[in-house]
């Protein structure tokens, strides 16, 4: 294991670059090439003689715990924290290779992009061999992850694609793979305004072309190499050859979002029902949408007492285990003198399928309730409320 070079390795999107992405053959010293080969593998290759670079000895081990946690993550002042690490596996969707590197950093163009992939639609690498400027990627390698929308042909006008994905480089002198993967945002909205996210110093030139440097944590500075940091070619470029790639996971559907609000004192909040005519004030049941009541009582209440329940409306409507917390008062209204009866502690109660209904199986004595100087009953009517409090609210 080794120290890659660059300590604000960050999963960002790139300013929209204005120069076209096309290798301009004219400025180059030779002809710019693309094969294909399996594992989908995109090669660029600009002819030229090439000179091979002296390859170092590995660098087995890092000599402190302090430089093995360096060599596991990085921190950006600004975006946080990003992880790498190497593998010897390959990307699994996608790999850009590209044969004489230095023609195309010379050559007169700001990024190329490589062929379009498919991986849950239609995806591409962009690579700014000087690094993307307009993203403070200069002195680095930039590498981002497009969608292409115009090859896909069934996204609206607002669509809206998450991806999970990690970038690669591939250390040809170790065979293993450099993977960056950020750590503070893991899944990277894409849409019209946002169509690449990616890394605009996902490696520094130095450490893409020759040797490396690492931060110290502690100190915040960068420490060149020396005796004890000094670590081996990386491998990334080898006689001018260069590969990189892509592995991404669609989020295909967004989580399912639940919105709980609590709504205090809601307006149209306070219920009544009027009850009238005797006859039906002395059955067993009485109900509607919102208030059972048992003028004869139930439960611990039987024979003694008026039941007084608030219920839900359309309990059978509500989702599976899906809660409504309710805190309210329960009234029997004073017809004369407004001496209302009602208990001093609101109710406060969750109610679901299971319990659709809640409230005071001994609400008010039936030998209270006859007593017309009380003023409940008034020309065989009396009068039940319901004054809500606090109510929950899903969306």
């Amino acid at each position: 294991m080794f120290i890659p070079s660059n300590p604000f390795l960050t999963g960002e999107s790139p300013t929209e670059p204005s120069t076209a992405c096309v290798v301009d053959t004219a400025t180059t010293t030779g002809l710019l090439s693309v094969s294909r080969a399996e594992p989908d593998l995109h090669r660029t290759r600009i002819d030229h003689r090439s000179g091979g670079i002296d390859a170092k000895p590995p660098l087995t081990h890092l000599s402190s715990p302090l430089l093995q946690l360096v060599a596991l993550f990085h921190f950006h002042p600004r975006l946080g924290w990003c992880r790498h690490k190497f593998t010897s596996h390959p990307p699994s969707h996608y790999m850009f290779k590209i044969e004489s590197f230095s023609l195309l950093a010379e050559a007169n163009v700001e990024y190329f992009k490589s062929d379009t992939f498919e991986s849950g639609g239609h995806r591409r690498l962009v690579l700014y061999p000087n690094g993307n400027e307009k993203s403070n990627g200069s002195g680095h390698i930039s590498l981002y992850l497009e969608i292409v929308i115009e090859e896909t042909g069934d996204f609206s006008l607002d669509w809206e694609v998450n991806v999970d994905f990690k970038l690669f480089v591939f250390d040809q002198i170790r065979d293993q793979y450099l993977a960056i993967k950020d750590m503070e945002v893991s899944v990277r909205r894409f849409y019209e305004m946002k169509k690449e996210w990616g890394f605009s110093q996902l490696l520094s030139q130095e450490a893409f072309k020759n040797g490396d440097n690492v931060i110290l944590i502690l100190t915040g500075r960068w420490v060149p190499n020396g005796p004890l940091l000094n670590t081996p070619n990386n491998g990334y470029l080898v006689e001018d050859c260069c590969i990189f790639g892509a592995e991404l996971l669609i989020i295909e559907t967004p989580p399912e979002l639940e919105q709980l609000s609590m709504v205090k004192n809601p307006s149209g909040g306070t219920i009544t029902w009027k009850i009238e005519n005797s006859i039906r004030i002395f059955t067993i049941l009485l109900y509607n949408p919102y208030f059972m009541v048992y003028p004869k009582g139930s439960l611990q209440g039987e024979g003694t007492h008026l039941s007084l329940f608030l219920a839900l409306v359309e309990p059978d409507e509500l989702p599976p285990q899906r809660q409504v917390y309710v805190k309210y008062n329960l009234r029997l209204r004073d017809q004369i003198k407004s001496n209302h009866f009602e208990f001093k502690a609101p109710v406060e109660k969750c109610y679901d399928i299971s319990a659709p209904s809640w409230g005071y199986p001994k609400f008010v004595r039936l030998k209270d309730l006859k007593d017309t100087s009380k003023g409940y009953m008034v020309n065989d009517s009396l009068i039940v409320e319901a004054e809500l409090l606090l109510i929950s609210t899903v969306e």
